[in-house]
């Protein structure tokens, strides 16, 4: 083999070995058993693999930006609906909002005017913010206001916490208040041999109450009925890379999340 053939077939290796690991995040998390262990193995029983990793550049001191992944391994179309997202502790969950509606316009208009970021394919997988905006003009005087009531409807409009979130599922699923790309949009589907990627806003507070936020779990269903609980480790409580919770990393070890 000449010189050419070898530095053209080092190329294509990198350029396969890069496109494999772009698929994923950082992290790749584990399914938990019904016995509340967790398996060694990085496909749950579904046939998903699924990673998480932060977004440093659009974090701030109270806020963390998520990417989500979701390899569908099999032949099968998995069908996503109902995500939940637990941290598993009474302190963490009141203190953890899901940042929704007018307040995710707002967070993304401050956030991206302070970090002066203006990557084309950043915006893109963000979704037009915009949207959001349009939907709720459309819908929150008639039909769906009036549906789900409109106590719950404007309590939609901006952040709720996890338990929040979760009490009212339903119902903010029916509001549309997130965009497309967003993690708890409606439903979403993975094809088989394919994957899909999502992200989330999470708005920390009180964080001497909720220690370093390290790791979540994610817990969805399938439209068969199915239902799996995967825990996730989505950034280092040793690496102070990132601002959110800085003044949590600052402080030591001990107060890494529990």
């Amino acid at each position: 083999m000449n010189t050419v053939s070898r530095v053209f077939l080092l190329l294509i290796s990198i350029v396969f070995f890069s496109s494999c690991a772009s698929i994923h995040s950082d992290y790749y998390g584990n399914e938990v058993r019904k016995d509340g262990s967790l398996s060694n193995d990085k496909k749950t029983d579904m046939g998903l693999v699924i990673s998480v990793e932060e977004d440093i550049d659009m974090s701030s001191a109270y806020f963390g930006m998520l990417y989500f992944t979701f390899e569908n391994k099999t032949q099968n179309w998995i069908r996503i609906k109902n995500i939940r997202i637990d941290f598993k502790s009474d302190a963490v969950n009141p203190n953890v909002r899901f940042t929704s509606g007018y307040d995710l316009k707002a967070w993304y208009a401050s956030i991206i005017k302070k970090k002066q970021i203006s990557e084309f394919n950043r915006q893109m997988f963000l979704g037009t913010m915009s949207v959001i905006g349009g939907i709720m003009a459309t819908t929150s005087g008639n039909k769906t206001a009036r549906a789900i009531g409109a106590t719950a409807f404007m309590g939609a409009m901006t952040s709720l916490s996890v338990d929040e979130y979760r009490k009212s599922l339903d119902r903010v699923q029916k509001t549309k208040i997130f965009p497309e790309n967003h993690l708890f949009y409606n439903q979403f589907v993975v094809p088989p041999g394919l994957f899909q990627k999502k992200w989330l806003v999470l708005n920390s507070a009180n964080h001497k109450k909720t220690g370093y936020l390290s790791y979540l779990y994610i817990v969805y269903k399938t439209m068969d009925g199915k239902e799996e609980t995967v825990r996730l480790q989505f950034r280092s409580p040793y690496h102070g890379y990132s601002q959110w919770q800085k003044d949590m990393y600052k402080s030591g070890r001990d107060n890494v999340q529990n």
